[in-house]
């Protein structure tokens, strides 16, 4: 390390992504959060996201095909996540991107998307927090995977922040909100949905529906986290929709 990079990194030292601890200058997590990420191992359920070993959800049935993560949205990673959505730290997002795309090649391995979207914000949440985390992680797993990020979706008006409201109210509160952008992209195309975190999953699929109804051949989700609170009683709801399709 050169000298000036020394007086740097001592003056401006590097901090965990995650925790926010200082950590040795070239490091991106620290030595603690590297230990504990609370990784989904083993076979994922394709249909809630959590591990086999984990899974309550009896396959039920959404709008979207599969979805996968790499970790469960617990400890140092819910952190770095309300970092990256709350506290500006959009570095934050290359690192979670990073995490996706390796999740997405094992498992997704045998797929060949045509795009990359994500879930979309109105304005007003854009301008307060100077970007879509959602977006931003995309963007990163596009380097990653080759695949184009589009704008395929729009949010036609604003909601209620989906953290503050129960499962049943989740469903409500995203229903009809998003629209297909353009639906000549998206004639018989395979779409991977990207998010940052999915707790009931409803989110998801209503931008999964609206994706189909915009004329996409199918559509796969792909999060940093997934959250293990509330997820059972939010799919049975998502199923009892989907049946509808």
């Amino acid at each position: 390390m050169s000298v000036l990079r020394k007086i740097h990194h001592l003056l401006f030292p590097r901090r965990c992504l995650l925790c926010g601890t200082v950590i040795k200058a070239g490091d991106r997590i620290c030595e603690g959060c590297n230990e504990s990420l609370p990784f989904i191992g083993g076979s994922p359920c394709f249909f809630c996201g959590f591990s086999k070993s984990d899974c309550r959800c009896n396959q039920r049935r959404h709008f979207y095909d599969a979805i996968v993560a790499p970790f469960y949205y617990e400890g140092e990673v819910a952190k770095g996540i309300r970092r990256l959505k709350f506290s500006g730290k959009a570095e934050n997002a290359d690192y979670f991107g990073e995490a996706v795309s390796v999740c997405i090649g094992h498992f997704y391995s045998e797929l060949k998307f045509d795009y990359l979207t994500f879930v979309p914000e109105t304005e007003d949440v854009i301008n307060e927090r100077g970007y879509n985390q959602s977006r931003l992680i995309s963007e990163s797993i596009s380097k990653r995977l080759n695949v184009p990020t589009k704008e395929l979706l729009y949010k036609i008006f604003p909601t209620k922040p989906q953290r503050t409201l129960s499962a049943a109210e989740r469903v409500g509160n995203v229903l009809g909100v998003f629209e297909a952008a353009d639906e000549a992209e998206l004639k018989g195309k395979r779409i991977l949905l990207i998010d940052d975190i999915k707790t009931t999953g409803s989110t998801l699929n209503e931008c999964a529906k609206s994706l189909l109804i915009g004329g996409a051949d199918s559509v796969f989700c792909a999060v940093a986290a997934i959250s293990r609170s509330r997820n059972q009683d939010a799919d049975t709801t998502a199923s009892e929709t989907a049946s509808q399709k």
